[in-house]
């Protein structure tokens, strides 16, 4: 799988991007060390990112919030609970506004991670390699989930939840799903087809409600996990989209960007626990039906095609599923 960007989001980067001497000015001012390179990196999609590389050798990761409601604070928080359990998170050097170019800009700089990133890896990688490296990935998920936190899906600012608790997420849940199939059903979706994504969406609501909600990561994918020549696991960065709830929101997001993501691989590394019991797939299913109508109903909004074909076609799967199942 690539890593490239697409043309969306060249255009996106494109219309936000510092000088560079705006950004070497900023990081001698934080670390009292000259710039040698820099290199803005198009990834990602509320911050402005590049790799700075010190006179003295040190590489770095700045990050310059342009887009989103999440605090680099709230952020720093999740890296920090991630790292105290063993996940190879970036370790945080500053955090903090910063005037740039006559603009006051949230500023994080992170050291840069070793190793290279899992997507510019996979497309040389045997099935035993591939196995290999999504059972560490699996393991490490594991530890991420096992960080309880205090309520569901964001924390805008530190110590803040969106929702304190199952009910409350699952009622605004509904609504917010129902305003997003009757947008698809203008789209791309036919009367049939968002009939059965509804039995979907109210199965999904009856089942496996979540007491205790554990720290996602968010974004959970090769573009964010860093390998060594070794194939041994040495990174897993940007943790912008993490959230609260259930521990099979991030598995549900792995199958929906990589549909063919052989998932035992990542069971493997992540043990047989919850969400790895005998309702799994179902799990997988009802859950990953809303998350993918949400992000469907995200991307046709924006006008992201190229990130929106791809969901409708896993959207789609999840309706013949559901036909196999019920029917």
């Amino acid at each position: 799988m690539s890593g490239d960007p697409t043309d969306f989001m060249r255009d996106r980067h494109a219309a936000y991007q510092h000088a560079q001497s705006v950004v070497a000015e900023l990081v001698q001012r934080v670390t009292g060390h000259t710039v040698q390179q820099i290199t803005h990196i198009v990834r990602g999609y509320d911050s402005e990112v590049y790799r700075v590389v010190l006179q003295e050798g040190r590489n770095l990761i700045v990050r310059i919030r342009r887009y989103g409601n999440i605090q680099y604070a709230s952020e720093v928080w999740a890296i920090e609970q991630c790292r105290a359990v063993g996940v190879p998170a970036p370790d945080v050097l500053f955090v903090g506004i910063i005037a740039l170019a006559d603009q006051d800009c949230e500023v994080m700089l992170q050291a840069a991670m070793p190793g290279r990133p899992l997507s510019d890896m996979l497309d040389h990688l045997s099935l035993s390699e591939q196995a290999h490296v999504w059972a560490q990935a699996g393991a490490a998920l594991a530890r991420i989930h096992s960080i309880p936190v205090a309520g569901f899906y964001k924390m805008r600012t530190p110590g803040v939840w969106d929702f304190p608790d199952w009910e409350s997420i699952a009622h605004s849940a509904t609504d917010t799903r129902e305003d997003d199939l009757l947008q698809l059903e203008q789209a791309v979706l036919n009367h049939t087809d968002a009939n059965l994504l509804r039995e979907i969406l109210a199965a999904g609501e009856l089942e496996n409600p979540c007491g205790q909600p554990v720290l996602l990561h968010g974004d959970f994918l090769p573009a964010h996990l860093f390998y060594n020549d070794k194939l041994q696991l040495c990174g897993v960065i940007d943790f912008g989209d993490f959230q609260g709830g259930p521990r099979i929101g991030d598995i549900v997001n792995m199958h929906m960007s990589l549909p063919q993501l052989n998932l035992a691989w990542l069971r493997a590394g992540y043990g047989e626990q919850e969400p790895f019991d005998d309702t799994f797939e179902r799990q997988l299913l009802l859950a990953g039906a809303s998350h993918q109508i949400g992000y469907l109903a995200h991307y046709l909004r924006e006008g992201n095609q190229h990130e929106a074909t791809p969901i409708l076609r896993v959207l789609r799967e999840s309706i013949r599923s559901w036909i196999n199942l019920t029917r």
